[in-house]
């Protein structure tokens, strides 16, 4: 199994880099979990601290997304305090009191798919997970992931979606380990000096919800 989702990133990243001299090409892969049957247990390869963010916490958490560059520490301050606002709770790992993870869970709407989704009734978000680079490796995300589907469990949830980069190998490794579903997959292709996106949606699974994906996503322009 490991060895074919190899070649398939393999020749993704080749069908991409052909692709390059006209335009960005992008694979966004949607997962679900149903969290009305048991979970295995999971613990990661190092002892971590793991809870909801606090106030101080959330500082962190911008500083830490401000270091991939697409958004600013204040930028981010403000988008996370608009997901609080709207009910949303952020999960930190933290290893001698330094976070060292983080990840996030919304109940209103997915924040793209690849355009935004109102969730249902029960229904959560994972998003915008994060490891610092000197702890990669460790299992750590997989064991907040599950800390973070457990919360919604006991709090009456019963599903769950994120959605993974095409290459993001270790976050399907995490998803897997934790028997995630692939329930949809969108192609998004960006032309050289246009400002909007091509996109190609197909999804599968719970009926309702991804007839809705496909209808409000497949075959339009995003900026």
């Amino acid at each position: 199994m490991q060895r074919r989702k190899g070649v398939h990133v393999s020749l993704w990243r080749v069908l991409a880099g052909c692709l390059s001299p006209f335009g960005e090409l992008s694979l966004t892969r949607l997962y679900e979990k149903d969290l009305t049957g048991p979970m295995a247990a999971f613990a990661g390869k190092v002892n971590v601290t793991i809870g909801q963010a606090t106030g101080s916490d959330i500082e962190r958490v911008a500083e830490l997304g401000a270091t991939l560059g697409s958004l600013t520490a204040s930028a981010l301050r403000a988008q996370f305090s608009d997901r609080i606002r709207r009910g949303a709770r952020c999960f930190v790992a933290k290893i001698d009191n330094q976070v060292v993870h983080y990840n996030w869970v919304i109940f209103d709407r997915m924040e793209s798919w690849p355009s935004t989704q109102v969730l249902r009734e029960r229904e959560a978000y994972c998003t915008d997970a994060y490891t610092v680079d000197a702890w990669r490796g460790r299992a750590i995300h997989t064991e907040v992931l599950y800390r973070m589907l457990l919360f919604l469990q006991e709090a009456g949830y019963r599903r769950a979606y994120t959605i993974v980069a095409a290459k993001n190998e270790a976050s399907w490794k995490t998803h897997h380990r934790l028997q995630w579903q692939l329930s949809g997959i969108a192609f998004c292709f960006k032309p050289r000096n246009r400002s909007k996106m091509l996109v190609w949606t197909m999804a599968w699974g719970p009926r309702e919800r991804n007839q809705a994906l496909v209808r409000d996503s497949a075959g339009v322009g995003a900026n």
